[in-house]
């Protein structure tokens, strides 16, 4: 009986193996959200000598009483922490449904205010309504990402509102978020809805402000 007995035993081994073996899959391997460490890397190097590439703006500050011209960083990537995050979703989701709740990125336009920069220039009205125009299809071609226009005050700002519509920065979320300084003309910030980042402060083109849309997404 005992050969009968180690038989039978065999056999539930060799059964409980092939068991195991149908019903458990191997360890999948790990997903890799942002490409490839190489491509990570040449990410990171390419928006580090973006920011390098375009240096300093000078800005001016009030300090006792007097005005004092500073040189700050032009450009620059960073993230927001929980709370400064919750803010500005707030903000936008206000102004505009589609962020965060359908859409992971949002484009930001910024105006300051009157300045020597944005109230001189040789565009017309209607020159700068077409160049929104072609912006606004720009950002519509990303099926990821919105955009909103928000002003600290609208003095000058008539010229600017034949295609956008641009919405107050009433409580200083946006400026208080991300601009430390007054810069000259305009700004910009693509902010993604985990908080990370980047912006361009002061005068642009159409064409850099995709360039960096396209740069700074390629990320997600």
């Amino acid at each position: 009986m005992k050969p009968i007995r180690t038989f039978a035993k065999l056999f539930i081994l060799a059964g409980v193996s092939l068991f195991i073996s149908c019903t458990v899959k191997p360890p999948s391997e790990p997903k890799d959200t942002y490409h490839s460490t190489q491509e990570k890397s040449t990410y990171t190097t390419t928006i580090q000598a973006e920011i390098e590439k375009h240096g300093t703006i000078p800005v001016e500050v009030v300090e006792n009483g007097k005005k004092v011209k500073l040189e700050v960083v032009r450009s620059k990537i960073d993230s927001l922490d929980h709370n400064q995050l919750a803010r500005v979703n707030e903000f936008f989701m206000n102004i505009n449904s589609e962020y965060p709740s359908s859409k992971d990125f949002v484009f930001i336009k910024y105006y300051p205010g009157k300045d020597r920069c944005n109230s001189t220039g040789g565009l017309s009205r209607n020159q700068i309504g077409e160049r929104d125009v072609r912006f606004k299809a720009e950002i519509q071609k990303r099926e990821r990402m919105t955009a909103a226009w928000i002003y600290k005050n609208d003095k000058g700002l008539k010229k600017y509102t034949k295609e956008v519509q641009w919405h107050p920065d009433s409580l200083q979320i946006i400026e208080n978020t991300f601009f430390a300084y007054h810069y000259p003309c305009s700004s910009y910030v693509i902010l993604h809805k985990s908080g990370l980042y980047y912006a361009f402060f002061g005068e642009s083109s159409p064409d850099k402000k995709i360039k960096d849309i396209e740069m700074f997404t390629y990320h997600f």
